[in-house]
């Protein structure tokens, strides 16, 4: 009802769903997004904050609740929610498991995903723009995958036990302790890029690097590397997280970003003979009851 923009109905089946179970998480997530869309800022808040209040792990109820804060002004808040400089990880990788070096790994991760069956140039339904994505890789019993597998794991588990002394918005605050991982690979070509995007099903999301072309990132310039900040909501609120929460990393092979699933990203076009390939992944920790689907979104 919310997309047929019956906004009446929509707020009335929230609300009979909240008497019928108030510890109906999704119903207060959809509730704040309704709110929003009536314009009722500080009401979308508070039902945008009871879901997390229920799950701090609510990935979408997140994502939005940082743009209804800037909307209304409360750019602390939104900044809370977003703290891309304290929240953001950078881990140069030193090794994987059966290579002798990474250029080595990267290599061998980078012809897989060329060679795998579900690579497919500007797949439906996701961000990549002018560019190709496998379907989820995480599975496949090749020594490069194994190997990845096992530098996620490892990066993730350091990661984790690092950022509850640095989460400003206690999303750390139960990290998981086990996780499932989806994992797909990006290759993109002179003129691709990524919308702005989050990762729904995942609750901690990242990137690794295999090849990156001279032109990236090159004297200072931002084409071909990854911005936080922009979201794609529109108006003020979308504006305002790209001008006043903004992080640009500047991505080299052999670089892992870490980051909470619900942080808007973007990959920025890039001009370059050479591809830039990297995978991207989301862990899963179970249960999880933000998690409705193992399909990656990014």
């Amino acid at each position: 009802m919310l997309q047929l923009g019956r906004l009446d109905d929509a707020l009335a089946a929230c609300n009979k769903a909240i008497e019928i179970d108030a510890n109906f998480t999704p119903a207060h997530y959809h509730l704040g997004l309704v709110k929003q869309a009536m314009g009722a800022l500080p009401a979308a808040a508070q039902a945008l904050e009871d879901a997390i209040a229920q799950n701090p792990q609510y990935v979408r109820a997140r994502a939005t609740l940082g743009p209804v804060h800037a909307g209304m002004g409360d750019h602390a808040a939104a900044g809370r929610i977003f703290d891309h400089n304290g929240m953001v990880a950078l881990h140069t990788i030193g090794g994987a498991p059966g290579y002798d070096n990474v250029g080595q790994f990267n290599q061998a991760l980078s012809a897989h995903l060329h060679d795998h069956q579900s690579l497919m140039w500007n797949r439906p339904n996701r961000s990549t723009i002018d560019g190709s994505q496998t379907l989820d890789i995480a599975n496949d019993q090749a020594g490069p995958v194994l190997a990845l597998r096992s530098v996620i794991d490892d990066s993730v588990a350091a990661h984790l036990a690092a950022m509850g002394h640095r989460d400003k918005s206690n999303f750390y605050d139960q990290p998981p302790k086990t996780w499932d991982l989806v994992i797909w690979g990006v290759v993109l070509k002179s003129g691709g890029h990524q919308d702005p995007h989050n990762h729904p099903s995942g609750y901690l999301s990242g990137v690794y690097y295999l090849n990156i072309p001279d032109e990236v990132g090159k004297n200072g310039a931002e084409a071909g590397c990854l911005e936080f900040g922009l979201s794609n909501v529109k108006g003020s609120e979308g504006a305002f997280l790209a001008a006043g929460q903004r992080r640009v990393v500047r991505p080299e092979a052999g670089l892992m970003s870490l980051f909470p699933s619900y942080f808007w990203h973007r990959t920025l076009p890039f001009g370059s003979k050479t591809e830039r390939i990297c995978v991207a992944f989301d862990i899963l920790p179970p249960p999880n009851a933000d998690i409705s689907s193992k399909t990656p979104t990014g």
